[in-house]
C-alpha cells in the first residue's frame, strides 16, 4: 500500500463518493447505467479535441462499460453533463465485430451508435440500443450478401 492508499484515504474517498451519489440521486444504491450514459449528440466542443455538450434531460441509454484503466475489455471514457449528473461515454468501443471464417463465413457486428454521422439519417443512431445491451446484428461478408441487402447504391456518373 503506497502512502496516498492509507486505509483513512481508501474511506475517505469511499465516504466521499457514496456521500455525492446520495446527494445527486437521493441515495448511494442506485444503478450503475443511472450513471454511465450513451448518447449521440450533435454538439461539437472546441477543437480539436473538446467533448460535445451533454444535457442531463435529453434521452440516453445506460451503458455497463467502465474506463480501460479499469483492466476491461469493454471500454469507454465519459465527461459529465450540463448539470453534471450523469456521465457519458465520449471515447471507447466504437465497433465490434465476431467473423466465423469457414466455406461459407459469418459475420455479426454492432457500431456504438449507427453507421452514420448524419442526424437526419435512419442510421444515425439506430445501433445504440444494441450496442448497450451487448447485443449483435448480421453483417454481410460477401459481396452477395452485400448486393442482397444493400439500401441503396451509387453509380458514379448516373
Amino acid at each position: 500500500m503506497s502512502l496516498a492508499e492509507t486505509a483513512e484515504n481508501v474511506t475517505g474517498a469511499l465516504q466521499e463518493v457514496l456521500s455525492g451519489l446520495a446527494s445527486t440521486f437521493g441515495d448511494w444504491k442506485i444503478r450503475y447505467g443511472e450513471v454511465n450514459r450513451l448518447a449521440r449528440s450533435t454538439g461539437r466542443g472546441k477543437p480539436p479535441f473538446g467533448s460535445p455538450p451533454f444535457d442531463d434531460n435529453d434521452p440516453s441509454l445506460p451503458l455497463a462499460a467502465v474506463s480501460g484503466n479499469d483492466g476491461a475489455v469493454f471500454t469507454v471514457y465519459t465527461t459529465p453533463g450540463k448539470q453534471n449528473r450523469r456521465r457519458y461515454g465520449v471515447v471507447g468501443d466504437t465497433y465490434v465485430s465476431v467473423v466465423e471464417f469457414g466455406p461459407n463465413p459469418r459475420a455479426l457486428s454492432v457500431m456504438t451508435y449507427g453507421e452514420s454521422g448524419d442526424p437526419k439519417s435512419a442510421h444515425f443512431n439506430d445501433q445504440a440500443d444494441l450496442f448497450v445491451k451487448g447485443q449483435f446484428k448480421q453483417s454481410w461478408f460477401t459481396l452477395d450478401e452485400v448486393k442482397k441487402n444493400a439500401e441503396s447504391v451509387y453509380h458514379p456518373g448516373d
